[in-house]
């Protein structure tokens, strides 16, 4: 299961499945696909690293805190 949330989430979708075809050699199996994306994630994304969980849920390495900025 892929969630898709506007045209940003299908965009980066779209590369991470045409990765994981790559890899898995064919995209005439969609299982096989799916569980090249699970098992060779995180993927590297624009807006960083995105990983897939058992259930296709999407998984993200723990944020860093942003630094603050010192007033002026």
């Amino acid at each position: 299961m892929i969630h898709r949330v506007g045209g940003r989430q299908r965009h980066r979708d779209d590369r991470i499945i045409a990765a994981a075809i790559a890899k898995a050699g064919s995209a005439e199996n969609a299982q096989e696909v799916a569980e090249t994306m699970r098992a060779n994630g995180p993927w590297t994304t624009a807006i960083g690293d995105i990983g897939y969980d058992a259930k296709g849920g999407i998984t993200r390495p723990a944020s860093r805190p942003m630094p603050r900025s010192s007033s002026v």
